[in-house]
């Protein structure tokens, strides 16, 4: 049978045993909220960059220029922007090591151009550049890129065209687009007032040659003329091309509207410039030659580079 003061001792063994038990509870909560934070932190250092690129980290909100305004990102479609973003860092980077990088101007250009899409578009649509990193890239695009035209000229100045080919491609391109190589060339009667203009339509159809002493203009002329393309209503210009390549040589339209003017039009030939079709289209073939080279080129570049994708960070687009 246990003394008083032997209860007393086991009462105070229990009591410390259970203050270590809830110290040592505490201790391993700490732990495990230290761990969070820093894992939370660490994971949220890893998502800041897409992939390493010879090096150097890139952040994701380079590969978020590539992304925005573009449909839902499907797994195809992200990595094909992806090999988006990669190629144009190793143009970048040739460009920069040959001194073919983008100007202060140039830039300064590209910011301007966009600040002046925005302001034509409604509140929330797409702001593609809104700092220098962004014009950079918009740089190199292979569609307006001042630099991608800059570096293609440097890398691939020359291309001498396959003759057999080009003659065939441009026999082809004749055949199925011969309509839209002529020029027609139109006359037109032109008033502020529709009843003059329906008087010359009357004429005409009454015998009287009413265009014979009108000389004719093409017809992108008289669009240039008579067109405010600053503030163009495509549909309109849409539904009058419909009215005008609706004619046959030597047929008059109905009357139409363009501004404050009404016009009453005869199509008075079509002229088919072979040499000027086959310049044409001899520069086409050759520039596209050059691009295909030139991708291929920067494909080289790429597989070159030391790339390392962040999963961590790609996963979650």
């Amino acid at each position: 049978m246990q003394t008083r003061k032997q209860r007393n001792l086991e009462i105070e063994r229990k009591r410390k045993n259970q203050k270590r038990k809830w110290v040592g509870i505490f201790v391993m909560l700490a732990l495990i909220a230290v761990g969070a934070l820093g894992w939370a932190i660490w994971d949220m250092q890893a998502r800041r960059w897409i992939l390493d690129f010879n090096g150097e980290r890139i952040p994701t909100s380079d590969f978020r220029f590539f992304t925005q305004g573009g449909p839902p990102l499907t797994e195809e479609f992200r990595d094909i922007l992806l090999d988006s973003l990669i190629s144009s860092l190793a143009l970048m980077e040739r460009a920069e090591r040959y001194n073919l990088s983008a100007t202060d101007e140039e830039i300064a250009e590209l910011e301007d151009m966009s600040r002046q899409f925005r302001a034509s578009e409604p509140p929330g649509s797409l702001d593609f550049i809104s700092n220098r990193r962004m014009a950079e890239f918009y740089a190199v695009n292979p569609q307006v890129g001042p630099v991608f035209e800059r570096a293609m000229d440097h890398f691939v100045p020359d291309y001498t065209p396959d003759e057999e080919e080009l003659s065939l491609e441009l026999q082809m391109h004749i055949e199925t687009n011969r309509e839209f190589l002529e020029t027609p060339y139109i006359k037109y009667i032109r008033s502020s007032s529709r009843e003059e203009v329906m008087e010359a339509e009357s004429a005409f159809a009454e015998g009287d040659m009413v265009f014979d002493t009108i000389d004719a203009s093409p017809l992108e002329d008289f669009f240039q003329e008579h067109t405010d393309w600053d503030t163009i209503d495509w549909d309109y210009i849409d539904a009058i091309f419909e009215v005008l390549w609706a004619l046959e040589l030597g047929q008059v339209s109905h009357i139409f509207e363009i501004g404050e003017y009404y016009f009453f039009v005869q199509m008075h030939e079509r002229i088919f410039d072979y040499d000027a079709v086959e310049e044409e289209f001899r520069e086409h073939f050759i520039n596209r030659a050059r691009s295909t080279e030139f991708f291929a080129l920067i494909e080289t570049w790429v597989e070159e580079a030391d790339v390392n994708i962040n999963n961590r960070t790609l996963n979650r687009f």
